[in-house]
């Protein structure tokens, strides 16, 4: 036992005549850097893990240029993860093969969980947010992407979120 990193300590317990001696580990002094810095490509990179194979990607190029190409690809991810399939359910219309007129509800069959879900990614990835009357006004995938992209010129320097 190194005896620098332990500090010991007599304390008197409620009890006349009983003493008890405790041993507590020093923890030394604070670390130069408690949080490192975090790269906002790979903040990207965790929050879109085990999403459909190049979400990520596309999320950081949105973030970077802005590209609506890009956003309509990232959607396409995020609807396709938070939406799946469901075993024996009806081949449906896929996100990324979806026009700008699909309906979310009756054509892709999104649910209000899944858009409270996709709320919140969306505020963790670029720090967009909705109200509840600007979500229920979001009928069409042209809907979601031109509410993203109101919300991104609205905050000026889009950014990932360190």
């Amino acid at each position: 036992m190194d005896a620098g990193r332990w500090q010991f300590w007599i304390c008197a317990c409620a009890c006349p005549g009983q003493d008890f001696i405790y041993s507590i580990p020093d923890p030394g002094p604070p670390p130069a850097a408690p949080f490192a810095p975090v790269d906002p490509a790979e903040r990207l990179r965790t929050l879109l893990k085990g999403y459909p194979a190049g979400t990520a990607e596309a999320a950081l190029e949105f973030t970077r240029e802005r590209s609506p190409e890009a956003l309509r690809r990232t959607l396409a991810g995020v609807l396709r993860f938070h939406h799946p399939p469901s075993v024996g359910e009806a081949p449906r219309l896929e996100p990324a093969d979806a026009p700008g007129d699909t309906k979310l509800v009756a054509d892709l069959g999104i649910d209000s969980l899944t858009m409270v879900e996709m709320t919140f990614l969306l505020q963790d990835l670029w720090g967009v947010t909705f109200t509840d009357d600007e979500l229920r006004a979001i009928m069409t995938l042209d809907d979601l992407n031109r509410a993203i992209l109101e919300k991104a010129s609205a905050l000026g320097t889009l950014h990932a979120r360190a």
